[in-house]
């Protein structure tokens, strides 16, 4: 009888150490690279993509970084894309919760600027899902892989200087907001607001932020009453691009697209068209297809630096092909 017991506690070691080694080789399967510089399965990136994408549509984000990580991985067999498209928009949240069902190596996030956002990360961390995150704002106190991000700070600097090699007069300037609570728009919000003060001549007589975050009509209603309580307004600096097609509906209606100069941010076709009849001077392109390139240097190198700034592009009629 003690043979037999003995006999069957010796089985269930060596079941049990097989086990454990299995899940050894499977899980130095999964992992980013091996000791060898090779892994037995390529790294599976999850990306995230509007189902109606067109590739020539710059002003679409997440088919932009797409577009870059895709064509930056090219060939190379150590990885592989897995997309998920959605029909009009994905929150934060709703992109964990895909990868915490889809389950792989790594996963492409806006970063977000919710408190609540570290505790979502943590359940990645513990499925092994590595992540990169986009814009917004950085959380260094996560296991992030990376953080890329436009130079939000540097843009609004940027923008007043491009408003101030419009004219020759005194800056008299309109701040159109959409009332979005990102940390990209606060940033170049703030940053012009500095800029503005710290140039001799430069001012900014009012300022317009919808309560209904992103409402054009309200918007528009905001920048009519804004350059009829203050005529000698002469330039307009639009956070994004909400505020810059309204701001430039607003000019045409008023008749005053030679008097009122305008930058904003971002491109979409009516923002490039603005541009080319010369109602909106400039605008300020984010290179978002170059922070899709940017991931695949991210996973390459895992002990360089964790935030990469990225700085944006003026597009102006001389240069409209860069953003089509």
């Amino acid at each position: 009888m003690n043979t037999l017991k003995r006999f069957w506690t010796a089985a269930a070691a060596a079941v049990t150490v097989t086990a454990i080694l299995l899940f050894a080789a499977l899980w130095t399967g999964r992992s980013m690279r091996s000791n060898e510089g090779t892994a037995a399965e390529p790294i599976r990136i999850l990306c995230f993509k509007r189902a109606d994408d067109n590739e020539a549509d710059t002003s679409d984000v997440w088919q932009q970084i797409y577009r870059g990580l895709r064509d930056a991985i090219g060939g190379d067999t150590n990885y592989t894309i897995s997309v998920y498209t959605y029909d009009d928009y994905l929150t934060l949240t709703d992109r964990i919760a895909c990868a915490l069902l889809i389950k792989p190596d790594v996963v492409l996030l806006p970063a977000g600027d919710g408190g609540s956002y570290a505790a979502r990360f943590s359940e990645l961390d513990a499925l092994g899902i590595g992540y990169i995150l986009f814009d917004g704002k950085d959380w260094p106190g996560t296991n992030r892989l990376g953080f890329i991000t436009s130079d939000n700070w540097a843009a609004g600097y940027t923008a007043l200087e491009v408003l101030a090699g419009c004219t020759d007069d005194p800056l008299q300037i309109g701040l159109i907001g959409t009332g979005f609570p990102s940390r990209s728009l606060r940033d170049r919000e703030n940053s012009f607001r500095e800029a503005a003060a710290k140039r001799k001549g430069s001012v900014i007589v009012e300022e317009v932020h919808p309560v209904n975050a992103g409402s054009l009509l309200e918007t528009i209603e905001g920048v009519r009453a804004l350059l009829t309580r203050s005529p000698q307004i002469n330039a307009l600096f639009c956070s994004d691009s909400i505020a810059g097609q309204a701001a430039a509906e607003v000019l045409r209606e008023f008749g005053r697209t030679d008097a009122v100069h305008l930058v904003c941010f971002d491109t979409n076709e009516y923002i490039l068209h603005a541009i080319e009849d010369g109602t909106i001077d400039a605008t300020l392109m984010q290179r978002t297809y170059d922070m899709g390139r940017l991931c695949l240097q991210v996973l390459e190198d895992p002990a360089g630096p964790k935030e990469h700034l990225i700085d944006c592009v003026v597009i102006t009629k001389n240069n409209l092909g860069l953003a089509r």
